[in-house]
């Protein structure tokens, strides 16, 4: 596994471990691409990334979202 200096995580907005049923509703009438986890990457942790790895640190972004 590579090192990295830091480590980005962005979490699902409705974990599954709950334990109790969920019932989605529709999240935006704009954006049809937009799931009820949320697992697009903000821009805003894109930036960050973006400016870090720039200023020479490996940074990784975990989109836990995408694991579940």
């Amino acid at each position: 596994m590579a090192d990295y200096d830091v480590l980005l995580v962005h979490p699902p907005a409705v974990p599954k471990i709950l334990g109790r049923p969920y019932f989605p509703g529709p999240v935006s009438q704009v954006s049809i691409h937009t799931t009820s986890q949320y697992i697009q990457v903000s821009q805003g942790i894109l930036s960050i990334a973006d400016f870090l790895d720039r200023n020479g640190f490996k940074v990784l972004i975990d989109n836990v979202g995408e694991r579940i």
